[in-house]
């Protein structure tokens, strides 16, 4: 008995450097592609949950309100301070400082 079909295949693949470096170059392509494939899967599922949470604030009825309260809180504890006084939004890092307020007379 002589090479199997696939031994015979191997060994003229062999023979020739240059279709070896070939087909690893294509082998290392294909590779790369499959996991490029598989990133972008990865990362658009991340980014339309991101998406969907983003839609869900946006409509969101009640943190509108909640917002617009903190807007209203915001401009009446700077109530005759020009810079800050009368502001028409509210920086979304400034809600971190609600937590750490302290007031010492009723509202």
């Amino acid at each position: 008995g002589g090479l199997a079909h696939v031994e015979q295949f191997i060994w003229r693949l062999c023979q020739y450097s240059s279709s070896l470096d070939t087909l690893e170059k294509r082998v290392n392509i294909r590779l790369s592609m499959r996991d490029l494939l598989q990133k972008m899967h990865k990362h658009a599922s991340q980014l339309k949950t991101v998406d969907e949470a983003v839609q869900a604030v946006i409509g969101s009825h009640d943190i509108q309100l909640l917002l617009d309260a903190v807007l209203q809180f915001g401009n009446y504890l700077n109530h005759g301070n020009r810079s800050k006084g009368n502001a028409i939004g509210v920086e979304l890092n400034s809600l971190k400082q609600l937590e750490t307020m302290k007031y010492s007379a009723p509202l």
